[in-house]
Parts: C-alpha cells; sequence; structure tokens
C-alpha cells in the first residue's frame, strides 16, 4: 500500500461503471488526499462523507455543515466529490430525490466505508480520550441516581406499573435453586486460562446466601475437600474489573470490562436464566431477541418503505444504565439481589486507579445484555402507554409488544411514540444518538442491516490492516478475512474487484517462501480453519474442503467456453462444480454435483440460479468422480441442457431453457469474468440486468 490504497481505485471503477459513470476525477481526489493525510483519511474521514449522506437523507435535503471536510460545487451546496452518484440521489437545488437510486446509495457507501474498520490500533490519543470519555460518562450517572433516589422514579406511575406487571410475571418464582453457573469464554480480570479458573480459589462472602460457595466451587461432592482452599473475600479485598480497550475503528476503540472469573461464573448463571424467561414469556416473546437479529433487520427493511415505525441507536447504551434504575425496575423479586450480588462495584483504569461505578455493568458483563435490553423495553413500554393515557395491565403490554423490536440497543418503536420514548430514555440518563436513529427518511438501519427503501444497501468491510497487507509475514486470519471479505463482495455482484482480491491471496500463498518450513505450518493453518469454520458460514455454495473441486465444460454450438475451477481456499462459487468425500457409514466415496438451475416466476429478463444437489456414489478405487457435463443439444431451434452427473442422475426440468444458456453466455460476454459463471442474488439493492445491458 506505498502508491495507492489497496482494492479502492477497482471498487471505484467497478461501482462507476455498473452506473454508466466515470469516477476518474474521484479517484485523482481520494490518491491526493491519501498521499497528504495518509491512512487516516480512508478510515476517518472518508467516512464522515457517508454520515453526511445519511443525514442529508434523513433531513430530506443537503446543508453544506453535512459534508464539512469536502469542498463544494461553485453554486451549488452539493460536494465535488462523487458528483455524478450525488445527482442521481439529489437534485441540483440539494432536496432529495423521490426516486433516488438506491444503486448509488449503495455505492457512495461502499466507497467511503470500505476502510472504516480496519483492524488497525488507535493513536494514543484516542485511546486516552475514550477512557476519559468513560469515567465522564459513569459520573453523569450520579445526577441520574441522585434523581432517582429523590423520587422521580416513584412519581412515574406509568414506569411503576410496567416494571412491576413485567417482573412479578417473569421472575417472582425465581429462585437460587434454578441457577447453574458456568465460566465464560472471555478473558478474565485474574488473567486466569480456562483450564485455571476451573477450581475457584476465591468467593464473594457477600454473594453467600444466593451463590453458596459450598455448591458451585466445587465440581461435584468428590471435591470437596477443596473447600478448604476457598478464600471468601471481603468487598474491599474484591477483585475490581479490568478496563480495556478492543479494536472498533480507527477513530475509536469500543471500551469493555474484563470481570474476575468468579464474578463471571455467577453472572453466568443470571444471564442464562433471564434469557430463556424473557424469550419465552407472553409479554417479551414479541418484542425482546438475544440471539436472532434477523426479525430486526427484516422490520428494518419493511419499515424503510413503509415508515410506520423509527430505528432508534442508543450512544453507550451499556455505560448509561445506572445501577438505582436497575435497583427500582427489578424490585420486588428475589433476582435483584442475585443481581446485585454478582456485580462488580469497581473498576480499575489503565493507569492503576479505581472508579467507584454508577452504572449497572459495562460491556463484558454477562448480565449486561439482557438487563439492559429488558429496561429499554419497560422505558419504551411505559411512554407508549403515557403517551396513549393508558393504564398499564397484561393486554395492553402484550399488545404494545408487537410494536416493539429490541435487541440489545437497537430498537425500533412506532414512528408516532418517537418523540415520547426519546423523553423517556433521556430522562433516565439514557442518550439517543441521532444520527444514527431514522425516522422521517426511507433509510433505516438495524441490527446489521442497513435499507432503502426496501433495498439493501450495506457496504462491505476490509477488516485487515491495509498497510500490511502485502506483507511476506501475513498471519492466516488475514488471509482468511480476505477470503470473507472477497466472498461478499462475489455475492454483491463486485466481481471485478473480488478478483483482484482474490488474485491478492494466491500471491500471499505462493510467495518465494512458499517451500520453507513457516509457510507449510500457516497453510496446514487456513486449511484446518477453512475445512472446520467456513464451510458452514454459506450455504450449498461454499466449498467444504480445499482443492476438490472439479472443473465444468459448458459447451454450446456457437461459443465453446471453459471454465476453470475458482473454488479454492473457500472461495464462493456459483460454477456447477462436483467434489468427493468418504461416508464412513457406507464406506463409499460420496460425489456431490452442484448442478446450476433456473429460479421461475422472480424476472424473466433476470433469470436467478441456483443449485440442486445430485448424489452418486464411487466404488472406494475409484477416488474420483464424474466431472459434470452440460451438453446444449439443438431442437428447433431451442438450447436443451442436458447434465450427465453419473449413473441414476435426472435432468432437472428446469434446466431445459434458452434463459439459462443465455444467463451462462452473456454473463461471460458482457460481465468479463473468464473464471467462473456469474450470478446475482437479492442482496443487491437493484436489478443488475438494468445495468449490465445482458441481452438473450
Amino acid at each position: 500500500m506505498k502508491d495507492r490504497p489497496c482494492f479502492l481505485a477497482t471498487l471505484l471503477a467497478e461501482l462507476a461503471s455498473q452506473q454508466a459513470l466515470s469516477a476518474g476525477r474521484d479517484w485523482d481526489y481520494i490518491q491526493s488526499r491519501y498521499e497528504h493525510e495518509g491512512i487516516s483519511f480512508l478510515t476517518i474521514t472518508l467516512p464522515t462523507f457517508c454520515d453526511g449522506l445519511l443525514k442529508s437523507i434523513e433531513d430530506g435535503f443537503v446543508t453544506p455543515s453535512n459534508f464539512p471536510a469536502f469542498s463544494r460545487r461553485r453554486g451549488s451546496c452539493l460536494p465535488k466529490f462523487l458528483s455524478g452518484f450525488m445527482d442521481k440521489v439529489f437534485a441540483p437545488c440539494g432536496t432529495l430525490m423521490s426516486d433516488a437510486d438506491p444503486d448509488c446509495i449503495y455505492s457512495i457507501r461502499q466507497i467511503c466505508r470500505f476502510f472504516k474498520k480496519a483492524d488497525m490500533e488507535c493513536s494514543k490519543e484516542r485511546f486516552d480520550a475514550a477512557i476519559q470519555k468513560y469515567v465522564a460518562t459513569d459520573l453523569e450517572l450520579k445526577n441520574a441516581n441522585s434523581r432517582i433516589i429523590e423520587g422521580q422514579y416513584d412519581e412515574d406511575s406509568y414506569l411503576c406499573r410496567v416494571s412491576s406487571l413485567l417482573v412479578r410475571s417473569l421472575f417472582s418464582d425465581f429462585n437460587r435453586n434454578d441457577v447453574r453457573g458456568k465460566h465464560g469464554k472471555g478473558a478474565t480480570a485474574d488473567g486466569l486460562s480456562r483450564h485455571e479458573r476451573v477450581l475457584i480459589r476465591e468467593w464473594p462472602i457477600r454473594a453467600e446466601p444466593y451463590f453458596p460457595s459450598c455448591y458451585h466451587t466445587i465440581p461435584n461432592i468428590g471435591w470437596i475437600n477443596n473447600l478448604r482452599g476457598v478464600r471468601l473475600l471481603s468487598e474491599e479485598e474484591e477483585r475490581p474489573v479490568k478496563i480495556v480497550a478492543v479494536p472498533k475503528t480507527l477513530k475509536s476503540p469500543r471500551i469493555i470490562a474484563m470481570e474476575p472469573h468468579y464474578m463471571m461464573y455467577m453472572q453466568q448463571a443470571c444471564m442464562s436464566e433471564m434469557v430463556s424467561r424473557i424469550e419465552k414469556h407472553r409479554l417479551t416473546c414479541n418484542s425482546i431477541r438475544f440471539s436472532d437479529q434477523s426479525v430486526n433487520r427484516e422490520s428494518a427493511r419493511i419499515e424503510s418503505m413503509n415508515k410506520n415505525r423509527a430505528t432508534i441507536d442508543l450512544s453507550e447504551a451499556s455505560d448509561r444504565v445506572s445501577i438505582e434504575l436497575v435497583r427500582r425496575i427489578f424490585d420486588g423479586v428475589q433476582l435483584r439481589e442475585f443481581l446485585l450480588a454478582c456485580r462488580s462495584s469497581k473498576a480499575q483504569l489503565p493507569d492503576g486507579t479505581t472508579l467507584v461505578l454508577e452504572k449497572f455493568a459495562s460491556q463484558g458483563s454477562a448480565n449486561c445484555f439482557p438487563v439492559e435490553a429488558f429496561v429499554f423495553y419497560c422505558l419504551i413500554q411505559a411512554a407508549m402507554h403515557e403517551r396513549r393515557a393508558e393504564r398499564p395491565t397484561h393486554q395492553s403490554i402484550t399488545r404494545l409488544s408487537r410494536l416493539i423490536d429490541v435487541y440489545g440497543d437497537d430498537l425500533i418503536v412506532p414512528v408516532h411514540d418517537l418523540s415520547c420514548v426519546v423523553d423517556k430514555l433521556e430522562g433516565y440518563g439514557l442518550k439517543v444518538n441521532a444520527s444514527k436513529s431514522f425516522s422521517k427518511s426511507n433509510f433505516r438501519e438495524s441490527c446489521g442491516g442497513d435499507f432503502y427503501n426496501g433495498y439493501a444497501v450495506k457496504p462491505v468491510y476490509l477488516r485487515v490492516d491495509p498497510t500490511r497487507i502485502n506483507d511476506p509475514s501475513v498471519r492466516a486470519s488475514t488471509v482468511l478475512s480476505l477470503i470473507e471479505t472477497s466472498n461478499q463482495l462475489y455475492l454483491l455482484g463486485l466481481w471485478k474487484t473480488c478478483r483482484e482480491m482474490r488474485d491478492h491471496i494466491q500471491t500471499l500463498l505462493t510467495k518465494e517462501y512458499r517451500n520453507g518450513k513457516d509457510y507449510r505450518r500457516k497453510y496446514a493453518k487456513v486449511r484446518r480453519r477453512l475445512t472446520r469454520g467456513l464451510q458452514g458460514s454459506f450455504d450449498p455454495i461454499a466449498v467444504p474442503k480445499m482443492d476438490c473441486r472439479r472443473a465444468i465444460d459448458i459447451p454450446t454450438p456457437d461459443v465453446p467456453i471453459s471454465f476453470p475451477s475458482s473454488g479454492r481456499f473457500g472461495y464462493v462459487s456459483c460454477q456447477g462444480a462436483s467434489y468427493t468425500h468418504w461416508d464412513k457409514s457406507r464406506q463409499v466415496f460420496k460425489a456431490r454435483s452442484l448442478v446450476p438451475t433456473l429460479i421461475k416466476g422472480i424476472d424473466r429478463r433476470a433469470p436467478w440460479i441456483s443449485f440442486g444437489a445430485v448424489e452418486t456414489h464411487a466404488l472406494r478405487t475409484g477416488r474420483t468422480s464424474r466431472v459434470l457435463q452440460c451438453e446444449a443439444i439443438h431442437k428447433g431451434g431451442t438450447p436443451v441442457v442436458q447434465p450427465d452427473c453419473g449413473a441414476g442422475a435426472e435432468t432437472s426440468p428446469e434446466l431445459r431453457s434458452r434463459d439459462f444458456m443465455a444467463v451462462v453466455t452473456k454473463s461471460i460476454s458482457n460481465i468479463g469474468n473468464v473464471v467462473g459463471v456469474d450470478w446475482y442474488t437479492d442482496v443487491r439493492s437493484r436489478d443488475l440486468s438494468l445495468k449490465l445491458g445482458w441481452v438473450y
């Protein structure tokens, strides 16, 4: 990355070509600012252009303050940068077009956010600023706690009634026989490994009434003699949580807290019981979720068209849930005492100072996520009942729960209740992130799903260090990240950028040191992680093994085409192929052929391709399966595709289609991808056939 940003030139040119635009000046502008400002322009400054775009879309017009780091056109409020794309979204006067092109919105976001989440360490100044902000946020909660103690909560009759109904309905029968502790997967404040934390040597004495050490510190009665080695800690002797920073963006790191191993053990017990009850109870099962983000994403997609509900994002959500608010909401049930018994009250900052926490818990606590989601739900329900002047009951809570979606700090509420909900949240010390909350426009964002008028506009992020991407000693995790990024680009129809990235990966894996011991060790590590993990991340198009793909030949009467294998190293590929594996139960080699077929009824001008699986078997002595062959035969001027996948294989009737052969041939001639049969999916926002001009 010495002379230009990696992959960005190809990405910019490809997106511009899909829109029939020229991006030469935009590329010159990026190169010029990159030479003067360095990597910070790509990771910090360039993403602010996308933030200004979203603010302009939400407001319905462009103001110069939305793009402070970019110059404007003469006599216009629109920026010069990416002017071709902006002209398809905003009118010359700066107002949002009623028929704004979602593909252009996606293109702008993809160009500006490609390097936003690069895996690089923040500067010390930004790290110190994040720590100071963490401390300042905790000090602000003193005022919130004081207001609650002085009677703010007791005077809020709607919140008192809602929280009482919810807590007593869900947790009235909670007792200590329900909890089963377990150790978490993350790091702990005392630095113990997973094996070392199995035998618990320390236990807080204030937790004894709720988490007896004789029950939780030993695995079974056979270890009863180990109880003598358990040291009971007073509240002053308890180890504080350790505040650390983890990568988020180059602009600011994410501040989390590492809990002591004994605290994490108890917190996991409470968390499991809370999650199970909340996801199953009728008062909350329609709204609060902890493991399924797809519901929030689908709601965001639908509301980007209907505009009946708004998406709300909270800033520092975990750090702004005050301890007094949790005490009041969970009042009246035994669960409150369990939550307080396994809560760490002190935090150790990186400089060694100790901070007494005013918040309930920081990110890193197992109880943080379920407690904050439940608190947000109570506040939203109280605000909606208050706006309607309706007394909270079980029936009203159940009815309104169908209008609410809560996943952590990603909230979806009705637009008409938005102002009341925001006032209620901010009244108890929470902070709504206005730049990531959307209600007036056709843009919605929730749980990693970005949509404009029903079309997906979420960009792909390069999650590696771009300054070390050409380093010969690149780590296996970097190669895996590049492979996953290339697969995402492939599925989005950005095949030229995907090809350049895959060529770079092949270069990394075939350097001059490929015959050395270090290379063989790294290659083996990549292979193990791909075969174990990546194959479960994709659908049937994922490659289950390395170096086991077969080539496919699809000859036509006029255009003979040969497609070599392109699925090695875990690449997603749509080309028809087959692979073999040993079936231990049948003692045979099983060959599975992936046959490209046409899905009818979606778009006659843009037929889609899917896979149908055909299994064949071979004797143990025959270690290779037959290669999938597709032959086109003319009958009355209409080509018919017949695959031969071995004995017993049947020809899919959907393959007998002129449209399928058109996709095979024209995707090559129009797109220029000579590596395989390309396809496109509903991940892209618009019909690519209109952009690429497929002709049948």
